[in-house]
């Protein structure tokens, strides 16, 4: 616990030597619960004490659903200073960031504080890389196993809070460029569009394997890799297939849910043209009919003042 709390203050630290000296005075507030202690400036000690109320019930969450524990002391740095945390992190578009190794997390309130609802899942999020972590080898976990499950149990959450969510996805499919798993795992470390996609993508991944072999497939698959084993030897022995085989049938999934995408783009103005011509036709088609309708009428209306004139 002593060793956690000492990294996670030199980390703080480093940031805080960048700050000008007027920020430096700035004292943190702590708050202390079972297993999880978080940092915080003093005007924020209630949002702290909502992430450390949080954090049992999301580790019991958890649990249940892979059978498995989070054991470890987590020290949560709540910040409210976007630079401090960009200076921290290298990065602007995220809004938390763990250390699986310390059990460290840093969440960036001023990004969580617009989008109140993500606070819970981005804490499940965080959470989740240090269940995995903590059971699984950083060496047989990739990276898009590791976010893509990530988010697969926080609701589809990750630390990226950017607009346009599933777009990069898509736009992969649409032009023909879905990355491999190999390309996923080195996206993350490219810019923002790059990131994005390598998100969705690994998303997408999880909820393929999900949808075809279960639940109970995937934790097949994280059991084998708890075990020790390498993914390439995870997935046969959990799923019966390679590591290949899944990628192909993931592609192939989303080029056939997506394939109505592509006619939509290709014939997207012939389809307007087409929808406004229908449009304008039943105009067309309807204004004729009221016009003989009327006509009729009127002549009606005439042909019985007649006869009635002519009887009199």
């Amino acid at each position: 616990m002593a060793l956690h709390i000492l990294w996670a203050v030199l980390m703080i630290l480093l940031a805080w030597w960048t700050l000008p000296s007027a920020a430096r005075s700035e004292v943190y507030h702590r708050t202390d619960r079972p297993g999880i202690t978080v940092f915080s400036p003093p005007a924020l000690n209630i949002a702290a004490g909502d992430i450390a109320d949080l954090f049992p019930r999301l580790g019991e969450e958890l649990a249940d659903r892979f059978g498995w524990a989070y054991t470890g002391e987590t020290i949560v740095w709540l910040l409210d200073d976007e630079a401090q945390f960009q200076r921290m992190i290298g990065r602007p578009f995220f809004a938390a960031f763990v250390m699986p190794e310390t059990g460290v997390m840093v969440i960036d309130n001023t990004k969580t504080r617009i989008h109140p609802l993500t606070l819970e899942t981005i804490l499940k999020h965080e959470l989740c890389h240090l269940l995995l972590h903590q059971h699984i080898s950083a060496h047989h976990l990739p990276k898009w196993l590791d976010e893509g499950v990530a988010q697969w149990a926080s609701d589809g959450i990750s630390e990226l809070l950017a607009p346009g969510s599933g777009d990069a996805l898509r736009r992969a499919v649409l032009s023909g460029k879905l990355p491999s798993m190999a390309e996923i795992n080195h996206y993350f470390m490219l810019d923002q569009p790059a990131v994005q996609l390598a998100y969705e993508a690994s998303r997408s991944i999880v909820d393929y394997v999900v949808r075809r072999y279960g639940v109970a497939g995937l934790l097949r698959v994280l059991s084998e890799l708890k075990g020790g084993r390498s993914p390439e030897t995870s997935i046969p022995a959990a799923l019966g297939v390679t590591l290949g085989e899944i990628e192909a049938g993931w592609q192939g999934s989303l080029e056939k849910t997506d394939i109505w995408w592509r006619v939509t783009t290709v014939y997207l103005y012939d389809l307007l043209f087409f929808a406004a011509a229908v449009i304008t036709l039943v105009a067309f088609v309807r204004g004729i009919v009221r016009k003989r309708r009327y006509s009729d009428e009127v002549g009606a209306g005439t042909s019985d003042d007649a006869d009635e004139n002519g009887f009199r």
